[in-house]
């Protein structure tokens, strides 16, 4: 009987993670498992709790830079055009739209 409550109890922590590993792969980075204890289930949880963390930081700076640059290219008044190394073009700003047809 105790080996049962004690594989139950296990496995509602490994379902507990593996559904916010779940929602966190479908883009849901401010899911968090805010596990506590000190077995392994709690410490991965943290780990993956200080994981979604890092990459919801990292994507507001990209988000930002983006913005950023962005709003510095429609702005600027001269035509710009970025090419990448297979030749196709990666970025037109406004100015260069209205130039070209």
């Amino acid at each position: 009987m105790l080996s049962s409550v004690a594989a139950h109890l296990a496995s509602r922590g490994a379902r507990n993670l593996t559904a916010a590993a779940r929602r966190m792969a479908a883009g849901d980075l401010a899911v968090r498992t805010r596990a506590d204890g000190r077995d392994e289930f709690a410490e991965l949880g943290r780990a993956r709790d200080r994981l979604a963390e890092g990459l919801s930081r990292t994507l507001r700076e990209l988000r930002g830079e983006r913005d950023l640059l962005g709003g510095i290219l429609d702005a600027m008044q001269e035509g710009v055009l970025v090419v990448g190394d297979d030749g196709r073009v990666l970025l037109v700003n406004p100015a260069l739209r209205e130039i070209a047809p």
